[in-house]
């Protein structure tokens, strides 16, 4: 590991202020050297606040955190250190690599109620700046148990394309109710390619009628996915 003792004051009381105030540096900076310096700075802040989980990690035969994720190791057993360290991290980039390593099938369901129970407790600023994390791991860890929760976050305008992924974790619910919000969304520009994705991966016979009139969207990605999605229905229910 690199040693970034020397990049770092001697007493940093709060980490995460003292990141936010690197990112504000970095964007000022004028120079590549000015950047670098800064990127250094935020890499050893990182590595520094990183330092306990690594140790846990390793400890129960695991890569670090900045490596878990591409390890191609499936380290569910990994999931509750992981769980545990993403409400103990004390800055937000290790709480988004942490989410990123929870973005995997194996967490579910185990995550699926931490990571709702972790976004509401966010501030206002780090909600918005993690809020798509929480969803992508969402996406692979969520179920019925927090159904409510995501639709919620799904239909929620105020938070725009951060929805994203919200939409697409209703994919994985077999509550009836979330193909219903999943066709309501279709008329959601901001997230239609999510539910687009989430009609997909539930699908429900009743959602290929409002698919198809996508076939003929402007967008060829969205002409894309609807036709994947309906491709997938007419598989799992062939057509009469």
């Amino acid at each position: 590991m690199r040693n970034y003792d020397k990049l770092l004051p001697p007493t940093i009381l709060n980490k995460e202020a003292y990141r936010q105030e690197l990112r504000r540096q970095f964007g000022e900076a004028s120079t590549f050297q000015e950047r670098e310096v800064v990127r250094l700075k935020m890499a050893a802040i990182f590595a520094e606040s990183a330092a306990s989980i690594d140790a846990e990690l390793d400890s129960i035969g695991f890569p670090s955190l900045g490596t878990l994720s591409n390890s191609k190791v499936n380290y569910k057993s990994a999931i509750p250190v992981l769980l545990k360290w993403l409400f103990q991290a004390e800055t937000n980039d290790v709480k988004s690599a942490i989410l990123g390593a929870l973005a995997v099938s194996w967490s579910k369901p185990a995550a699926a109620k931490p990571l709702i129970q972790f976004l509401n407790q966010l501030d206002p600023e780090s909600a918005q700046e993690l809020r798509w994390s929480v969803g992508n791991a969402l996406e692979c860890a969520a179920d019925d148990s927090v159904f409510d929760d995501v639709r919620s976050i799904a239909e929620d305008k105020q938070y725009g394309a951060d929805r994203q992924m919200f939409v697409m974790a209703l994919g994985n619910m077999k509550n009836p109710r979330a193909v219903d919000v999943l066709i309501n969304l279709l008329d959601d520009r901001e997230v239609l390619p999510g539910a687009v994705a989430g009609l997909a991966k539930v699908g429900a016979p009743k959602s290929r009628d409002y698919l198809e009139p996508l076939l003929n969207h402007t967008e060829a990605w969205i002409r894309k996915e609807a036709k994947k999605a309906i491709n997938k229905i007419d598989k799992k229910y062939p057509r009469q």
